[in-house]
């Protein structure tokens, strides 16, 4: 049945003859190994001749297996060839080809068989590929050594629930790992098992390759095969599909099968209340078997265009504003075999005047919550937030739509703000005209003098404290060193004494008269710090 095989290392000149000895034993005693030949590491090469599969009769199939976690090769030089594959013959794991010219590789796993083929490969730069007939949000397969092999390839699992805009659904029967470095077109492959008239709704021009790359699944251009890889012609029971280009199989981690987003016809409304250009979306796929066109709108709100193949629409409102409201036909036509099938989406336009910029103000210490947005219809759809300060100041806004705004650290005068609140593109805005107020002036002493006459006896910071009852304080000498400092917010007895009497920390000895140093650290949002000098006097 193997022609010739052949070795490229003496490593695998011991392994080479357990394969040829287990070749030997399926045909003499099928039962004994249940009609598999295991590859268990390294590669068997086939340069030359044909590798045959399922001409041995063998009552569960013939199966040759390569170790996945490995992963382990059955391996196809530039002229070998096989026969036979079956949906009870194939090979379960890793196939290499190092072919310059097509090839199908004959892969299953778990009683499915599901080939794929690539344009291209070559001596230097070899394709692999292995299918695993699980669920790729479990990347979970039997072994054909025992028990599971979990999560594979490295990088799964891949849930079908992360994908593209324009993605319905993944195939959830199943994925293939195909690797490579050499663009090469691929074809992937489908049996009655994919059920693949309820997968794409009746029409395999909703069917496309998806390939998992940064965590979610992409959209690869690609068209249903007319000649099947599977031979006969592509139908909803068996047939193949291929990449409208070259790709690079390691762009992406897993390939699967994937079928089309149809847009809904539905109505929508978006507000108009400045002079933005508006992009009304989403933008659908393109597909050559589709074509948009608009109609309207009829009162004059401003001008639409649509792209013809995306849906994606442009509206520029008229300048004054347009208040009112409008309409605007979005008609979707589809290419069904030999008949054109049209839909129409209603856009309800609603013109409202120009905003006016709102004015607020606040402290330079406080942050605030800004006057609330108007009303902004969505259709029960979630809005999407953007916000900008002159001022570099933080604007956010919550789930609820409320705005909160805190100027930029030791900033004063005037910050504008621009919030937006988004729609499928189509945005409301309002720019705020914030004055953020300087900071109040307080009074810190820079005289007392602790004799014990009841007369300025401590250095008193209420005025600060009031504005900043968290604040601390530290006190050093002319030549750096720290004499005093409060245990916690100044003013505030955590240790039975923490106001400043004139003495040194931790004692009761009073420091010398002169000139000291104080560091305020007022504890507010900023985390605002104040110095100056004391002058202790006694006398």
């Amino acid at each position: 049945m193997i022609k010739k095989l052949l070795s490229q290392t003496k490593n695998y000149t011991a392994f080479l003859c357990m394969v040829l000895y287990a070749w030997s034993s399926i045909a003499q005693d099928s039962s004994a190994i249940h009609g598999s030949l295991i590859v268990h590491e390294g590669e068997v090469r086939f340069d030359q001749g044909e590798l045959e599969l399922g001409t041995v009769s063998i009552a569960d199939g013939y199966v040759i297996g390569t170790a996945r976690q490995v992963p382990s090769y059955m391996s196809f030089m530039s002229t070998a060839t096989w026969k036979g594959a079956s949906a009870t013959s194939y090979v379960d794991g890793y196939v290499r080809s190092y072919k310059t010219n097509a090839f199908i590789f004959p892969i299953g796993d778990n009683g499915v068989f599901r080939p794929v083929a690539s344009s291209v490969a070559s001596p230097v730069t070899p394709i692999d590929a292995a299918y695993f007939h699980a669920d790729p949000s479990a990347a979970i397969t039997s072994s054909i050594f025992g028990g599971s092999e979990n999560v594979l390839p490295i990088g799964g699992p891949f849930p079908t629930s992360s994908k593209q805009v324009g993605i319905q659904t993944i195939d959830p029967t199943g994925y293939w790992h195909i690797k490579g470095t050499l663009p090469t077109r691929i074809s992937l492959s489908w049996l009655p098992s994919t059920a693949m008239a309820n997968f794409t709704a009746n029409d395999l021009k909703n069917l496309t390759i998806v390939g998992w790359k940064n965590n979610q699944w992409h959209v690869i251009p690609s068209a249903v095969d007319v000649s099947s890889i599977l031979g006969g012609s592509s139908n909803y029971t068996s047939g193949s599909i291929t990449t409208s280009e070259n790709i690079v199989p390691n762009d992406f981690v897993v390939l699967a099968l994937g079928s089309r987003a149809i847009p809904k016809t539905r109505d929508t409304t978006i507000i108009v209340s400045n002079s933005d250009i508006k992009t009304i979306g989403p933008a659908a796929i393109s597909d050559p078997n589709i074509d948009f066109r608009l109609s309207g709108p009829f009162r004059g709100s401003g001008t639409a265009s649509i792209d013809p193949k995306t849906g994606l629409v442009s509206f520029t409102p008229v300048v004054p504003a347009f208040v009112g409201r409008d309409t605007i036909y979005k008609i979707r036509c589809v290419l069904v075999g030999s008949v054109i099938v049209c839909d129409t989406t209603r856009i309800f336009i609603e013109g409202r005047p120009n905003r006016t910029p709102v004015s607020e103000s606040t402290n330079f210490n406080t942050g605030k919550v800004l006057a609330d947005l108007p009303p902004i219809s969505t259709g029960g759809k979630p809005f999407t937030t953007s916000t900008t300060s002159s001022a570099g100041s933080t604007v956010s806004i919550d789930a609820n739509g409320k705005v909160n705004y805190i100027p930029r650290m030791n900033f004063f005068g005037t910050d504008t703000v621009r919030v937006s609140r988004c729609v499928d593109g189509v945005c409301d805005i309002v720019t705020y005209l914030i004055v953020v107020n300087p900071p109040l002036d307080t009074e810190i002493p820079n005289y007392f003098s602790p004799n014990g006459d009841g007369v300025n006896d401590v250095w008193n910071l209420d005025n600060l404290l009031i504005l900043y009852p968290k604040a601390s304080a530290i006190i050093y000498n002319r030549w750096g060193n720290i004499v005093w400092r409060s245990t916690g917010p100044y003013g505030l007895s955590t240790s039975g004494r923490n106001l400043w009497y004139g003495q040194l920390e931790g004692s009761q000895d009073n420091v010398p008269d002169g000139v000291y140093y104080y560091l305020l650290e007022l504890e507010d949002k900023f985390k605002t710090t104040k110095t100056g000098f004391i002058e202790l006097m006694r006398q």
